[in-house]
């Protein structure tokens, strides 16, 4: 599976300053615009999420990649169980 780089460089910047914007489409990785906490949405971040962590396990611990995935790997966590329990509600 290919990882757009440029996408992700663009995910992880969002992650790290929080700035997500429920009112405004996203971008799947596929490029297919979608709402913000879609399934489509949830599904895509779960799949960044896992790429993200082969990307950290990869890093030599202790070094500030490894720390900086493991910042971003923890608050998509949250923001995908935010989104989650915002689907559970529907």
């Amino acid at each position: 599976m290919k990882i757009k780089f440029g996408l992700l460089k663009e995910h992880i910047s969002l992650i790290l300053n929080e700035e997500w914007n429920n009112n405004k489409p996203t971008l799947l990785s596929s490029e297919i615009p979608t709402n913000f906490g879609s399934p489509a949405h949830l599904t895509d971040l779960q799949k960044l999420l896992k790429h993200l962590v082969m990307l950290r396990n990869s890093q030599k611990r202790g070094s500030a990649s490894r720390f900086a995935y493991s910042q971003t790997i923890q608050r998509l966590k949250s923001q995908i169980k935010k989104i989650e329990k915002k689907l559970e509600k529907r």
